[in-house]
């Protein structure tokens, strides 16, 4: 199963309850990392779950730690690559505004 830990298998899942609950239990998991470098982020733009993608972000915007939109996995894509690769703007334009406002 790749190192997953239990939150890369709820984000694979798409299971935004669960999501939440493991990122309230503890927010420094959103940074951890499979054996292919895929955050949870990676893994839910990688499988098309949106609203666990949301999610995500939502978090990542409280944590303060925008490092994680730039973090490739093993082939050296990042979140914004795979999104973009798979014509997911819906996921594009949430970071984009993530990026923006937190340079300000």
């Amino acid at each position: 199963m790749e190192s997953f830990t239990p939150l890369h298998y709820v984000a694979e899942k798409g299971d935004i309850d669960l999501l939440d609950k493991f990122l309230l239990a503890c927010l420094e998991s959103i940074m951890d990392r499979t054996i292919r470098d895929e955050t949870a982020l990676h893994i839910v733009v990688k499988n098309s779950k949106l609203e666990a993608c949301k999610v995500l972000l939502g978090w990542l915007r409280m944590s303060l730690n925008l490092q994680l939109l730039n973090l490739k996995d093993e082939k050296g894509n990042t979140v914004m690559y795979i999104a973009v690769s798979n014509s997911q703007t819906e996921v594009c334009y949430p970071s984009i505004y993530l990026v923006l406002v937190f340079i300000r």
